[in-house]
């Protein structure tokens, strides 16, 4: 672990290593790099947002399934596999989601591009060959991003020392001993968010420890106000014999007004490789990181006042929250664009995250399209032309269709052709009997009751295999789909 006075970049303390001193090869493990997990979210994909982007601390974000990084893996995922839709910022940081955090650093870059960040990382005081490397996965302590105890608490003694950096140093003074000239240090300061940015953001910290997460920060609370963020990072599949998925590094980040303490929890290289040594649950239940980060915040008030972060002017009151007072007028707009996604979404539209605008296909369009014998492809906003097509499946429905799930995995149907609206009949015979066509392959069937006036429909629209059927949400999305598309054709469902 490391220690630094806040205002002043001092280390005050490191602990090397619990073998430090009786190892023959010293290494200090306070310098040594390792990856730094969720520690880095509020570093880089939340404290420059109330500059950037205008978001107040009580912004929305959304936690959704998606392709974040571009590479068809779907990631990041979040810890425990849940998706939450629209939550708070403080939720999303307390629970400590990996989605909100790369949407959010995506959006940052979007706004500054990737020499701001690499030049932003440098500030933070990490390497100049792991600031040159930055890209998005950063945001989650993932990629090459790696930091010392020492670097990781000099990053947060940002967030008490007002927006700015004094560069991390163990010497404070050399005096020549045949003069007794003195050299000082020259310990640069580096501006790397505002004021208010700093505050806001502690704010919310402040909240991870004491808003009764249940993630081990709340080992940091005491008599005092404190401030904090953990850290872990999961083994890949390696060839040591550690299991996929199980614990890496542990990291334990506090602060108050006066002090900043970084500890990680791990094992050493040797014990990796020879002994394929990991962290269990067990010792994650432990927590020994939280504990040592506890234990010295508590030891060194003896030599400090320990108050909460005095609030900074330029700051207003918003909807609970706080926000910058030049995006006041404005307010944060950016939470209502989160609610707009999901209407457009769930209305059939395409959302536009670079504009912010939902995009629907043209009416004219696509009725010309379908007019010519194509197929309008809503997503893409184009028409596709019979050779272009995928089996196109339709089925002719009654006036009045009363809507129910089953649970299917495998059901096949054809269709027959009709001549006349009342020559309507079965296509597939449901479990229990009855005049019931069966759409789709998994679980949506629709029971067909007057025959009076008939329409066509895709089937591909009705399609439940893509969805969770047990997804209340999903399913009535889908419906409501189905619904939209009866009563354009003027039939009530």
């Amino acid at each position: 672990f490391s220690m630094i006075e806040n205002d002043t970049g001092e280390i005050i303390a490191v602990g090397p290593g619990r073998r430090y001193h009786s190892d023959s090869v010293k290494i200090d493990y306070s310098n040594e790099p390792n990856q730094p997990g969720s520690s880095m979210k509020p570093l880089l994909a939340y404290a420059s947002t109330f500059d950037i982007l205008g978001w107040s601390t009580a912004h929305q974000v959304n936690d959704k399934k998606k392709d974040y990084w571009k590479n068809g893996s779907y990631a990041p995922k979040n810890s425990d596999g849940k998706y939450n839709g629209i939550m708070s910022l403080q939720d999303a940081l307390g629970v400590s989601k990996n989605t909100t955090a790369a949407q959010a650093m995506i959006d940052l870059v979007t706004a500054k591009g990737y020499d701001y960040w690499i030049d932003y990382c440098k500030k933070l005081g990490f390497s100049d060959e792991v600031a040159e490397g930055f890209n998005e996965q950063y945001a989650i302590g993932g990629s090459s991003m790696r930091a010392s105890p020492i670097q990781q608490a000099s990053a947060y003694s940002t967030f008490a020392n007002g927006g700015k950096r004094v560069d991390a140093h163990r010497v404070r003074k050399v005096v020549r001993r045949s003069d007794k000239k003195e050299f000082k240090t020259n310990a640069k300061t580096y501006d790397v968010i505002s004021e208010q940015a700093a505050w806001m953001i502690s704010q919310l910290l402040e909240k991870v420890v004491s808003g009764g997460y249940q993630n081990y920060n709340e080992i940091l609370a005491s008599n005092y106000t404190v401030y904090g963020k953990s850290g872990t990072t999961d083994w890949p599949a390696n060839s040591y014999g550690i299991p996929e998925g199980v614990a890496k590094d542990e990291w334990s980040v506090g602060y108050t007004n006066k002090y900043t303490i970084a500890c990680w929890s791990g094992y050493t290289t040797d014990a990796i490789t020879n002994y394929g040594m990991y962290i269990t649950w067990d010792d994650l239940n432990i927590a020994s990181a939280f504990h040592i980060s506890h234990y010295m915040l508590d030891y060194m008030q003896k030599y400090a006042t320990y108050s909460a972060l005095e609030r900074p002017s330029g700051i207003s009151d918003y909807k609970g929250g706080y926000i910058k007072d030049e995006f006041k007028s404005k307010g944060d707009t950016t939470s209502d664009n989160n609610n707009a996604q999901d209407a457009c979404e769930a209305s059939g539209g395409k959302w536009d995250e670079e504009n912010q605008t939902c995009k629907k296909s043209d009416d004219k369009e696509r009725e010309a399209c379908e007019a010519d014998g194509g197929e309008w492809d809503s997503e893409a906003g184009t028409c596709k032309k019979e050779e272009e097509k995928e089996e196109k499946r339709t089925l002719r429905l009654g006036k009045r269709t009363l809507v129910r799930l089953y649970d299917f995995t495998e059901v096949h149907w054809k269709m027959a052709e009709k001549k006349t609206e009342k020559d309507v009949q079965v296509i597939k015979k449901k479990p229990r009997g009855g005049n019931s066509p069966v759409i789709g392959d998994n679980g949506l069937m629709l029971e067909a009751g007057d025959n009076t006036k008939i329409m066509s429909i895709n089937i591909a629209l009705f399609n439940m295999q893509d969805i969770d059927m047990n997804d209340v949400n999903a399913v009535t999305q889908r419906l409501g789909e189905y619904f939209a598309l009866y009563e354009k054709a003027d039939l009530k469902p």
